[in-house]
């Protein structure tokens, strides 16, 4: 159940004027949001509603960042089992918290989240060489959705898999396309966009969306993927330029969520 996931990472709370809910020290995971100004129904006590839920409740939704290595790397990079150490225990629109993991290996990273006063997020990711050793890293991002929500299913509203992508421009794929879509390199079926500059990329509902903004003058690569199994997985990732981080030269990458 949700309350038993929440329960099983040390916990940011996240208290804006807009957003209440939490993020997992375990793993670093956005995957606790709900919104305080709109409820499930027209009843003032009702239930507010929530957007993001834990990884392996029955709704799962969630952001995810992480660094990949480069094949045959040794080195090891923050993972979903990582726990990180957090400079604060609440994160609001006036205070930014900073998590910190030393990989034991020469390796500092760091994770700056902070909130403005609405829904965005703005989320730096940094590796410092602490030792001699260098690496090579790509910034990976992933808004991860658990089974098909309902859709309404009518013409002239897009529901799915939602971007801007750069010169690109409007890239939509429902879920049932997704389903259906291009075997993957790593996985699953779906969609690929190659540097793409500008834009955002995510998923949308009828109401609510979840998206990924990178830097605006940074190239990246969308994809759009449905993974079968006992459950249905839904991925709006994005990747971005390597980066080589060495003594004395730091890799930073910035992305936006909303």
């Amino acid at each position: 159940c949700v309350e038993e996931a929440l329960a099983a990472s040390p916990r940011i709370i996240i208290d804006t004027a807009k957003l209440k809910g939490s993020i997992a020290l375990k793993g670093g995971d956005i995957d606790d949001i709900s919104f305080k100004a709109y409820r499930e129904t027209v009843d003032p006590n009702s239930p507010n509603i929530t957007l993001f839920s834990p990884d392996k409740t029955q709704n799962a939704y969630f952001a995810r960042f992480f660094w990949l290595a480069a094949q045959g790397s040794t080195i090891e990079v923050p993972s979903i089992s990582t726990l990180w150490t957090s400079d604060s225990d609440r994160l609001t629109a006036e205070k930014p918290v900073t998590l910190t993991w030393d990989n034991g290996q020469g390796f500092l990273f760091k994770r700056v989240i902070a909130v403005d006063d609405l829904y965005m997020f703005t989320i730096t990711d940094s590796v410092e060489a602490t030792g001699s050793a260098s690496a090579t890293l790509v910034p990976y991002s992933v808004i991860r959705r658990f089974n098909k929500p309902h859709v309404a299913g009518t013409y002239v509203l897009h529901e799915g898999f939602v971007g801007v992508l750069g010169d690109q421009g409007l890239a939509e794929l429902t879920y049932d396309k997704a389903d259906k879509g291009d075997a993957l390199p790593a996985g699953g079926k779906g969609k690929e966009y190659k540097a793409a500059v500008g834009g955002f990329t995510g998923i949308t509902d009828k109401y609510w969306a979840a998206a990924f903004i990178p830097e605006q003058s940074q190239s990246y690569d969308a994809t759009y993927r449905s993974v079968d199994g006992t459950t249905r997985i839904y991925e709006a990732d994005m990747m971005l330029p390597a980066a080589t981080v060495a003594q004395g030269s730091p890799a930073t990458s910035t992305k936006r969520l909303f």
